[in-house]
This record gives structure tokens, sequence and C-alpha cells, in this order.
């Protein structure tokens, strides 16, 4: 709430408050006037000290409030403008003299209606306008509200609503674009109501004008009242317009003060400043920098600070000064204030980032030296030993690190440039130590292994060889997240160059050295040019040194690296040979293999041969393994003739050995997958249909019925054995059918209907499709395949049940309709559907198929009922007396009952076969006889129960069902 408000205005001003604060602004004048009708004659006055009325001014407001509650009364409803303006103007008629207590507050209301009616008729000509823009641009009207409003001023300069007056005409002419027009009007307003609401809103506005009319004077004093009212809305903008006004005068110490009131108000609740471009605050400290700067630049920043204690902006500003002065061409300005900022705060978070403003300065400036000493300064003040390293917390240490190791990395970059220009010693001993410096700031940096590369080549410039040798190591096996399969990296260099460093150390050490380097780095790095002849040099070495299994193995290792290499087919011939000599056949196999490998397409009878050789070798390997009781290792080993030899003739059967082999293990999955492996690498194999068979009946031990189904499906299109394709068909359809897969159930049935069309289960293949398609929700697609089951086989127990599906569809639409009007129509819908429905239930009655019969007869009872008790329930007319209501319930009661009668029949018949087979008693007779209980329980509620014969359902009751004579017709004409 503002300091300035008195209890008087809280209504008013609590109702002003709720409203958005954009309601005041240009455009959004519709809230404004709500607002001024509301406040009604709580407006602000030129004396606002509280006071009791005299009698002669209670007379007065008497008299005002009886002619507005007759205005009201013969309006009715105030929302109706149009009656509203006319009640008010006919009020001023009758009161024409200017003196008269009515005329001022019948103008403000008439004043206030005009302005509404405008922006309303303003807002509808604007959405018309949105609809069509072909005409012009439609323009609010407030002449009649201006012409109203100047009238009241000018006859009442004493009324007490004047403030709200001033303000809502200079809204107006605001509207219209008049401002001058709306200035005089405001700066009445602030001289003559200072206690007003609209006091501060007005101030504002008037420092509007002003700013815009450069009288910055005026625009002062106007937004330095608007400021002194506390409101969160204008404040922090008449304080901001008021510190750009003292800027635009030159006033640039207040414009400071004022800015960065602005500045700690917007920041006071943040826990970190971090201004965002753009945002007021980003530009009230840009103009504060650049009055700083108009007033001496760093020094007087420095000063103030120190006079008015330190801010967490006080870095932004040295930045935003040293940026302007950069950007206007003052370069060594901007680095003085750079470096200022340093001197004033040597240890503070951000001195290691403004040191780099100062070197990218002086790169600008093409000030070689001076950039070199400021980035040496920069390492050395910063550094990990260093007062300010040791003063800042380890979040603040880590945020310039990559900024040090950066200047770091080029300080030693230059100097290696500048040794090896110069090839002087002193030199290349200055670059190591930047080198060594850098792996001691940065031990676990990713560019460690370049820095140690450029170490090892310094080093090696020196004659140091051990000391490079050890350098080019750690380089190439420090980053052991490098990309090893990028040519050319630092890592394969670095690798290299420590086999040719350690080669040059003439020691027994060296020697040892030099062999372990070169061996880990033909491992670590193989695509290198030069890992080829290392390692074939190693293993000749070796060779002739009558080691054979290491010298076999780094040959192997050298084959299979590098198959290109001209020595590959010596090496091959010396592997083979090796193994032979010891007399290792399974790695004499291996060997031929590797041969085989690489044998050119032209060599076909070397191919065949060593491919024969091969896959026998590991057939019979299998097999002496399979002898022995190592079943894993015969089953891994059979399907390596496969993986190894795929074309061999052995495969196939290698392949289906392996899978027995896992079923013999119990390990279902294995002996899956090699079945499945074998039926599809080698499908016309005669093992394929075998291996499908296998691989399903695995498939439905594991429990998985959809896997099983598919294999199945596809075990019967291969195979040739009609039987064995049915069975499978309908093995695979009916697991299909448990794991209600319906579109697979579908289509599987399908396929066995259109192979064997003739078979004795098509019926009910047709039969469970059409039981698919309903679970799809296709009860149409459903119904016609049920008619194909009738269709085809008539008198087969799946016809029946077809007939009882369609009759239970046809039930489900039968008790949606519902009798009411129009009666007669929805009567005859619903007398068409019963016939429809007894008749399809009454076919399913008649298949003689038990299980379908009864529950068909009780269905039968049950649409009886239904039938029944739609009639009783059905809805009456609208236009009967209750006499003629009575009659009508009457006769509908009378239309029912032989319906109760047929449902009782319906249930006896049941009743009646239950009695005449033996045995013969299901739910649906137990239901029938639950139902007969509940509508004759006289009779088959008692524990002795009189015999009676009940004419047979099937062959009399149920054709006669609708006599020609139905009463149906009475009632729908008597409706």
């Amino acid at each position: 709430m503002m300091k300035k408000t008195l209890k008087s205005e809280l209504s008013f001003w609590v109702a002003l408050k709720k409203a958005p604060a954009e309601a005041f602004r240009f455009g959004n004048i519709g809230v404004f006037f709500s607002l001024l009708v509301l406040a009604g004659c709580g407006g602000g006055q030129k004396n606002l000290t509280p006071s009791l009325l005299s009698e002669e001014s209670l007379e007065e407001r008497k008299l005002v409030l009886k002619e507005e509650v007759k205005v009201l009364r013969d309006v009715a409803v105030v929302s109706k403008k149009g009656e509203a303006l006319r009640g008010y103007q006919a009020l001023l008629a009758r009161h024409p003299d200017p003196g008269s207590a009515v005329r001022a507050p019948a103008l403000k209301r008439l004043g206030d209606l005009y302005m509404k009616e405008a922006h309303t008729r303003f807002l509808r000509e604007m959405e018309a306008f949105e609809i069509d823009p072909s005409g012009p641009l439609p323009l609010v009207d407030y002449k009649q509200a201006i012409k109203t409003y100047t009238a009241l001023l000018r006859d009442h300069h004493d009324y007490r609503e004047n403030d709200q007056v001033l303000y809502a005409l200079s809204r107006a002419y605001d509207e219209i674009g008049e401002r001058d027009q709306a200035l005089p009007l405001l700066e009445w307003l602030v001289k003559e109501y200072a206690l007003s609401p609209y006091r501060l809103e007005a101030s504002f506005r008037l420092g509007e004008y002003y700013f815009d009319r450069a009288e910055f004077e005026k625009a002062g004093l106007a937004y330095a009242d608007a400021a002194s009212w506390e409101d969160p809305f204008f404040q922090d903008k008449a304080l901001y317009k008021l510190a750009w006004t003292h800027f635009n005068l030159k006033r640039y110490p207040e414009a400071i003060k004022v800015f960065l009131k602005v500045v700690d108000q917007k920041t006071e609740d943040m826990t970190t400043f971090e201004p965002e471009e753009g945002s007021l605050v980003w530009e009230a400290l840009s103009y504060v920098s650049t009055s700083f700067r108009r007033l001496g630049g760093p020094p007087a920043v420095a000063l103030y600070f120190q006079q008015n204690g330190p801010r967490p902006y006080e870095k932004d500003l040295y930045l935003m000064m040293g940026n302007h002065y950069m950007v206007e061409g003052e370069a060594l300005q901007g680095i003085e204030t750079y470096r200022a900022f340093i001197a004033v705060h040597p240890l503070a978070p951000m001195a290691p980032f403004f040191a780099s403003y100062v070197i990218e300065a002086l790169k600008k400036q093409g000030d070689v030296i001076a950039t070199e000493a400021a980035r040496i300064r920069l390492v050395q003040d910063y550094a990990s030993n260093s007062l300010w390293f040791k003063a800042n917390t380890e979040a603040d240490r880590a945020r310039p690190r990559k900024l040090i190791k950066t200047e770091l990395h080029r300080l030693a970059l230059a100097s290696h440039a500048q040794a090896q220009k110069s090839k002087a010693a002193i030199d290349y001993r200055s670059t190591a130590a930047w080198y060594r410096q850098f792996l001691l700031e940065f031990p676990e940096d990713k560019d460690r292994s370049e820095i140690q590369f450029l170490l090892g080549e310094t080093l090696m410039a020196l004659e140091v060889y051990q000391d490079a040798g050890e350098a080019f190591e750690a380089a190439a096996w420090a980053g052991v997240d490098q990309d090893k399969d990028k040519e050319e990296t630092p890592n394969r260099k670095a690798a290299y160059a420590a086999v040719v460093a350690f080669e040059k150390v003439k020691t027994i050490e060296g020697e040892k050295r030099f062999t372990a380097i070169s061996l880990r780095f033909t491992k670590d790095f193989p695509k290198d040019a030069q890992a080829p002849i290392v390692l074939f040099n190693v293993a000749e070495f070796l060779f002739a040194k009558a080691v054979y299994t290491e010298s076999a193995s780094i040959l192997g290792d050298f084959v299979t690296r590098y198959a290109k290499h001209k020595n590959i087919p010596a090496a091959r011939k010396l592997i083979a040979h090796s193994y032979m000599k010891v007399g290792d056949f399974k790695k004499a196999r291996m060997a031929y293999g590797e041969a085989l490998s690489h044998l050119s397409k032209k060599d076909k009878k070397d191919q065949a041969l060593f491919s024969d050789l091969m896959a026998t070798a590991i057939y019979k390997e299998a097999e002496i393994l399979k002898e022995k009781g190592e079943f894993a290792e015969a089953a891994d080993l059979f399907q390596s003739v496969a993986q190894e030899v795929p074309q061999s003739e052995l495969a196939p059967a290698a392949l289906f050995e392996a899978a027995l082999l896992y079923e013999k293990q119990e390990q279902p999955r294995d002996a899956v997958r090699v079945y499945r492996k074998l039926s599809q690498v080698y499908a016309k194999s005669p093992l394929a249909e075998k291996s499908y068979v296998h691989a399903g009946l695995l498939y439905e031990q594991l429990g998985e019925r959809l896997q099983a189904a598919a294999v199945f499906a596809v075990a019967a299109k291969t195979t040739k054995d009609e039987a064995q394709a049915q069975k499978l068909l309908w093995n695979a359809a009916g697991y299909y059918e448990d794991e209600e897969s319906w579109a697979k159930v579908i289509a599987t049935f399908l396929s066995f209907i259109q192979r064997f069309p003739r078979h004795v289960d098509a019926p009910e293949a047709l039969f469970k499709m059409a039981h698919a398609r309903e679970k799809q929700g296709r009860q149409k697609a459903a119904d016609k395949l049920y008619q194909s089951v009738i269709d085809r086989g008539p008198k087969t127990f799946f016809a029946a049940k077809a007939r009882f599906k369609q009759a239970e569809h046809v039930f489900i639409a039968f008790k949606a309709i519902r009798l009411k009007a129009p009666f007669a129509k929805n009567l005859k819908k619903k007398t068409q559907a019963l016939k429809n429905v007894v008749d399809l239930y009454s076919k399913a009655v008649q298949t003689g198929h038990v299980e379908v019969v009864t529950v068909s007869a009780f269905r039968l009872g049950e649409v009886f009922e239904h039938f029944q008790l739609a009639i009783l329930e059905a809805e009456r007319p609208k236009n009967l007396n209750a006499e003629q209501l009575e009659e009508y319930a009457f006769q509908l009661e009378e239309k029912a009952y032989p319906f109760e009668e047929k449902a009782i029949k319906a249930y006896e018949s049941n009743v009646h076969r239950a009695r005449q087979s033996v045995g013969l008693y299901n739910k649906w007779v137990k239901k029938s006889f639950e139902r007969l209980a509940t509508l004759r329980p006289s009779r088959y509620r008692r524990k002795e129960r009189a015999e009676r014969v009940v004419a047979n359902l099937d062959a009399v009751v149920l054709p006669h069902m609708f006599s020609a004579d139905s009463s149906d017709k009475r009632i729908a004409g008597r409706k």
C-alpha cells in the first residue's frame, strides 16, 4: 500500500490495485472504465481531510441519490448503456441549473458511460475489421465523453470526483493521440489533488510526456514524485527513467546513484548476480559504466565503491567499462581498466579472467612481446602454488583452470617453435621446463599425451634418449580413452618414437625395453605402417632362437593382423609346419583353416581340399569328444563346422548333432537356436523339416506357444506329408488361440481350410475364425463366417453353435431398442427384432445339440421376459390425463402378459428335457428352474411338485409364438 493513501480512499484503491497494471496502459482502457464506474462517489478531492457533512450538504447528497435511484429504476438494468445514457441525459434536462447538486454527478456518470460506450463500439468495429480488413481502420471516438467531462470541469471546479474526471479526460485525449491536450489535465490533477489515487500514475505519465519532449528538468521532478510512492509496479520504472533523465542532463553522480538503486532493488533477493543482456539491470549497469567513464574511468569506480562499500556487480562494471573502451577503439584505456580491477582485487575469483582480457586486448593490438609477458604473468599469478590459488575456494579455483591451461599451453608451444627455429640447447631446455610445468599443473588433462610427446621430441633434440623414450612411452599409453582406430594419432607416433628412442639406448636394459616396447607397439597399434615390420622381425628373432611355440603365436598374430602383407604366405606355412612338428593336430586344423580363409578364388583345387580336410577334422574331433561324454564341447565343435566351413556337406548333419546334444543336456533354448539355424540356412536339406518339428516341440515344452505356432506354421508349408501338415497347422492355430493372437488364428485356420477344404474339421476351423473376428471387434465379418459354418455343415455341432452366436448378436441389438416416441415406429421395429431373434434361437434349438439347445431355450425365455418388461416400461404419451394413463397402463399389462407365458413355456421346455433325458442337467436347465421359481413360485418353489405335461417347445410352441391377431397394432393405434 502506498505511503500517501488515506482511509477514505481505501475502497477505491483496493479495487484499483486488484486490476492488472496493464489496465492503465494504452489500449487496455476497458478495465479502467469498469473501475471508474465502480469507484462511484469515492474519488479523490482537493481537500481529503475527513469531516462531517453540513445539513445543507446532506440534503444535497440525498437529492443526488434520490435522482440517481430514479434513473436506475427507470433503466432497470445498468448494463443497458443506451437506456442509462438517456436516463442521465433526462436527469440533466430536469436540472439545467449549473448550481444544482445533481448536475455534477450526472455529468460524471454520463461521461463515464460515453467513454465505455465509445470503447465498446471501437472493440466491436475492430473485431469486424479483423474479419474483413478491406475497409478503413476503425478509430475510437471519445468526442462526447470529452465534451461532457470538459463541461463538468468548467461548471463544477470543486466537484469531489474531479480527480477521476481529469484522469479519464487525459486518458481519452491520449487514446485519440492528442497528448498535448492531456498534459495540462495531468498537471492539474497532480497540482490540485496531491493525495488522489491517480496521482502516482499521473506523475509517471507527466514524466513520460516531458521526457519525450526533452524537458528533462520537468521530467525529473515528475519521475521523482512517482518514485516517492512505494508502488511495486511504478517505482522501479520511475527510478530508472529518473536515472536516465539525470544521465541526459549529464548529472552523472546522480544518475549512478539512482541507476544502482534500481539494480539493488531488482537483485536484492538474488543468490548469484548474473545480469542477462538486454534486461533492465543490464541496461542500468551499462549506463552506470558509461557515467563512470565520463567521470574519469577506473579511478572513479574504485573511489565510488571505496566510499559506498562493495557490490556484487562491481566486476561487471569494470568489465563493461573495459569492453566499451575496446569497442570504441580506446584499447589502452580498456587494458588499463582490466588491470585496474586486478589491482584493486588481486585475489578476487574473477582476477584470472581479467588477466585473460588483458592478454586478448594486447593480442589484438599486435604487441607480441607484451602478450607473451602477460601470459607468463597469468600463469605465475594463478598457478597451483600462487597466493590467489590458496585464497580461493575449490569451486572458484576450478573456473579459470581451462584458461590457465590454454595460456600455459600457448607458452610452451611458442617456446618450442622458437627452439626449433634457433636450434639452441637453452631454448630446448626452456621448452622442456614449460612442458613439465604443464604436466605438473594438469596431470589428468586430456592433452597430457600430446604434451608428453612434445616433451619427448624436445629431449630427443637434447639427445637424452632414456628420458625421451620414457616420455614417448607415457605419451603412447597415458590416454587409455584415445581413439585407437584413427590413423596417425599422436599416441601411435609416440609409441613408435619410443621404439626408436630405446633402440638408441645401447645397454642390456635398453634391449629389454626395446623388445617389450616393440611387442606392445604391435599389439596396441596394429594399423601403424611400421607395425607389421616390427612384429615380423620379432617373430623371426624368436624362431631363430628355436622358440617355436612363441614364434608361431606371434606369426599367427601377424597373419591375423596383416593379411595383405608380402610375408603372409611364408608365415602361414611356418605356422602350420610348427604345429605339425609338435603334434598339435587341433592347432594344425586351425592353421589349415587360416590358410584356407586366405586362398584366392583362383586356387579352387586347394580350396576344395582344405575345406574337406578341415570339416572332416572338426567333425571327427567332435565325435571323439561326444564319445568321451564331453557333450558341451562336442556341441560347440559340431557347430563350428557350419561356422568355419559353411559350404561343406557335413554342415547340416553337424548342426543336427549339436542340437541333439543340447537336447540331451536339457538345454532346450540352445537346441532351438541350432535347429532354427539349420532350417533357415540349409532349407533344402532333408534335415530341415525335422529341425522345424523339433524346434516347435521344444518351444511347446518351454511354454512359448507363439514361437511354437510360428515354427509349426512354417513346417507345415515345407513338409510334403499331408497328414503331418494338417497336425502342424491345427496345433499352430491352437497355440495362437491360446495366446489370443487373433489375426494369426484367422490366418492359420484360413491356410488349413484352403489347403484341406474337405477336411472333417473345416467347420470347426471356420467357427474358430469367426470367434477370432469377434474378439477383434469385427462382428460383421464374424457373422459372415458363422454363416459359412452353417452353409458348410448345417447339421454339425459347430453349425449349431454358429446359429446360437448369430442369435446372440441379434439379441444385443434387440435389447437396445427402446419403446419411446414415436411409439408406433419403435414398437414395429422392436416387434420385428423380436421375431428375428426368436427365429434364430428357435433354429438353434432345433439343431438337436443339447449344449446349444438348452442355452438357446433359456435365451428364448430371456427374450420374452425382456419384451414383456419393455412393454410395461414403455414411454407414456404426454397428452393423457390420469384416467387415460391408468387405462393405457392397463392395456400395456394386457399386451405384456402373453409374453410372460411364452417365457415360462421356453423355460419349461428345458425342464421337460431334463426329465426326459437322464443325466441331462446343466447350468442352463438350472437357470431355467430358477426363473420358473420366480415366475411361478407356487408351483416351482414347493418341495413336492406336481407332475405336469409340458408341450414340446421344439415342435409345437415355438412356431406359434406369434399369432396373426397380435395385439401390437391395437396398442400402437391407441397411442
